[in-house]
């Protein structure tokens, strides 16, 4: 406890200094979260844009479908076939693919709109909304429900074909055995995911109602799954896999494979920032302890002198050290985690200023937004709680080491 009220006692011998010294400490801890906050929220919003509104997290297809893409690898609707021990999957949802020439159906022949290659998508509605957020893009008329012939267009798309809501389309594709799938969609409503090429290729409908069209009753070509977190899915996807070896599992990473390897390189960056950070804040800190040590080299001697253990020295040293970048640490995360949750409840919107980012397919807003995790929380404050006390311990060394009468013998 003496220790402890020296080592308390000292820090404010030289308040000035000391304040100086925990002024860059807090800063650099309170903008060290805040830029890994900023950081990750940037990245948060990357995966989102292009997992949770097209992809999603799992992906499970014939091992055929995968090497061919052909109409007739298909699975089965019924997604109670796959196994999954673990839970790993929040939700799991069927879809069927259909290649189509789209054109606006109207009675005026000569008014009939252009035609459009597109992408028709079918969707299982209910189960759909557990695994993305497709549905919830609508921006114009109403949703899809089950068994609905009707059909919603990426706002893109719409625009091309000249079409709106309430509209008619005429459909005609590839069918099953050879046939050729025809059809006539109603536009129910119009979409806009935030991915530029699905807003201008891509149409949704009911699961059972291009089965119909196509010729595929009950089937499916791909089953997509939903986790807890996309960070999960390398993992997820192994376990899968091996529960369920007549099946082709992927994860987006495979899918998305420019985005992959960002978060790849994502812990590499992170590192790099930290150690730019805190190698200023240790020339900094190492400087003021040696200051502080080398200067009361007479009164380290006088402690000896009268009776006060070489360890117990050593301890006082690091105490001060600790217990100033411990404060330090402390506010900093305290001001640091009250800007970044200020900055997740109000992003800063740059729209305005630098439009839409296109990267990699998607749609990015250029918004600072902070996310906080206990990493980018707790990593900081813990390495600045740890500096002040190892930066103490060289200077202190160079003082504890001479010999008595040589520490006696210096002015002060």
């Amino acid at each position: 406890m003496l220790i402890l009220r020296l080592a308390y006692r000292n820090l404010w011998r030289a308040p000035q200094r000391t304040l100086l010294t925990m002024g860059a400490m807090t800063t650099a801890t309170a903008v060290l979260i805040l830029t890994l906050s900023i950081n990750l929220g940037f990245l948060w919003s990357m995966i989102i844009t292009t997992t949770e509104y097209y992809h999603s997290h799992i992906q499970i297809v014939n091992p055929l479908y995968q090497q061919e893409s052909d109409l007739h690898h298909t699975l089965t609707a019924d997604t109670s076939n796959f196994k999954d021990s673990q839970n790993n999957l929040l939700g799991l949802s069927p879809r069927l693919f259909g290649r189509m020439l789209l054109q606006k159906d109207s009675p005026n022949s000569d008014s009939k709109g252009k035609t459009v290659a597109a992408e028709v998508l079918g969707l299982e509605v209910k189960t759909e909304k557990s695994v993305s957020l497709l549905l919830d893009c609508l921006v114009e008329g109403s949703t899809l429900v089950d068994n609905d012939r009707g059909v919603l267009l990426g706002d893109q798309l719409a625009k091309r074909l000249g079409v709106s809501t309430g509209d008619k389309l005429v459909a005609m594709g590839q069918g099953a055995q050879g046939s050729v799938a025809s059809a006539i969609f109603e536009v129910r409503g119009v979409f806009h995911s935030g991915d530029a090429t699905k807003d201008l290729s891509l149409a949704l409908t009911s699961l059972s109602n291009l089965q119909n069209v196509i010729g595929l009753p009950n089937q499916a070509h791909t089953w997509i799954g939903r986790l807890s977190g996309p960070l999960e899915a390398r993992a997820a996807k192994d376990r899968l896999q091996l529960e369920n070896p007549n099946f082709t599992v992927d994860s987006w990473r495979e899918k998305l494979p420019q985005l992959s390897q960002v978060i790849d390189f994502w812990d590499v960056s992170q590192l790099i920032l930290i150690c730019i950070f805190y190698f200023a804040v240790i020339l900094i800190a190492m400087n003021t302890m040696s200051m502080a040590i080398l200067e009361r080299s007479h009164e380290m001697g006088v402690l000896k002198a009268i009776g006060l253990k070489q360890y117990q020295l050593y301890c006082m040293l690091f105490l001060e050290g600790t217990l100033m970048s411990s404060i330090a640490a402390l506010v900093g995360g305290i001001i640091g985690i009250s800007i970044a949750l200020i900055l997740y409840q109000y992003p800063i919107d740059l729209t305005t200023y630098m439009g839409v980012i296109e990267w990699g397919g998607s749609s990015l807003k250029p918004m600072i937004r902070a996310y906080l995790t206990v990493d980018n929380v707790g990593l900081p404050i813990v390495l600045m709680m740890l500096l002040g006390g190892f930066t103490s311990i060289w200077p202190a060394c160079r003082v504890l080491s001479k010999p008595l009468h040589a520490v006696l013998g210096e002015k002060r």
